[in-house]
């Protein structure tokens, strides 16, 4: 499978004390394939910086995620493609904008 930037992908990588799969969202692809990522969740945890992919948001479908979700700035992980399970959208159009503009890119 070929990763990009700003793909949304189910990811079978520990977070917390969590083991399950959850959506990530994909920062940068290194030359090694190793790819930097950062967790998303439906819950909106007492995090002060997070960027809210809405439900309502004309862009939403395009993410392959089921509900409001939150992307949380740290800690942008590492993960090798064999940890990603499957490309379930990505971010597009102004919430992608919205989304570079958050993260700093």
């Amino acid at each position: 499978m070929k990763y990009e930037k700003h793909q949304i992908c189910l990811c079978a990588i520990p977070v917390g004390k969590v083991s399950y799969p959850r959506p990530c969202v994909i920062l940068d692809v290194a030359a090694d394939g190793v790819l930097a990522i950062l967790p998303i969740s439906t819950k909106q945890y007492n995090v002060a910086t997070k960027f809210r992919i809405d439900k309502d948001h004309p862009n939403f479908f395009a993410t392959g995620l089921d509900d409001t979700s939150y992307v949380f700035d740290s800690p942008i992980r590492d993960a090798h493609p064999s940890e990603m399970i499957k490309i379930l959208g990505a971010l597009t159009g102004d919430l992608k904008s919205e989304f570079v503009k958050w993260i700093g890119e």
